[in-house]
């Protein structure tokens, strides 16, 4: 009798086990974005290409797309920053609030960020940022990983050509 009792224990424990580790998995899957191709009226065409060439940017290596919805109101720490850098650079993301958009990076090839520090001055690499909805780049704005907050204006006095 008391071997039965062990063995329905174990067999309970290993079935809540189980039961646990599915719903962890669902849970897992359900928080991520599921790969899908990109919508017809954000893909970026060739829209891209022209906008850098415009603006003198050499990039480099491959892209990295996301496809998000921008909020309803561009005003949190992330978007009201990254709205006023585009206002900078001469573009209006406002008309773009709470729709959907492509934002496609790349390293940049000839642009570094020189910031002066007490202990001298570094040149941080940079990567352009492109914002695209309905084939129209609504807003580029460069971005150094190692600098806070690291969004900067396509016109920012301090990134300067190698």
């Amino acid at each position: 009798m008391m071997t039965n009792k062990k063995l329905i224990y174990s067999v309970l424990i290993i079935a809540i086990l189980l039961i646990l580790l599915i719903v962890g998995i669902i849970l897992f899957r359900s928080g991520k974005p599921i790969a899908s191709p990109i919508s017809s009226d954000i893909k970026s065409g060739n829209v891209i290409m022209p906008e850098l060439e415009r603006l003198n940017i050499e990039i480099t290596g491959q892209s990295k797309e996301v496809e998000l919805q921008l909020p309803s109101i561009l005003s949190d720490a992330n978007w009201g920053l990254k709205k006023i850098i585009c206002e900078e650079g001469g573009y209006d993301l406002t008309k773009y609030a709470g729709r959907d958009v492509l934002i496609t990076s790349y390293s940049i090839n000839n642009e570094v960020y020189k910031q002066t520090t007490k202990f001298g001055t570094e040149e941080l690499p940079l990567k352009v940022s492109i914002i695209t909805a309905n084939n129209e780049v609504i807003c580029v704005y460069k971005i150094a990983s190692d600098l806070i907050p690291g969004v900067l204006s396509i016109k920012d006095p301090f990134i300067i050509k190698k």
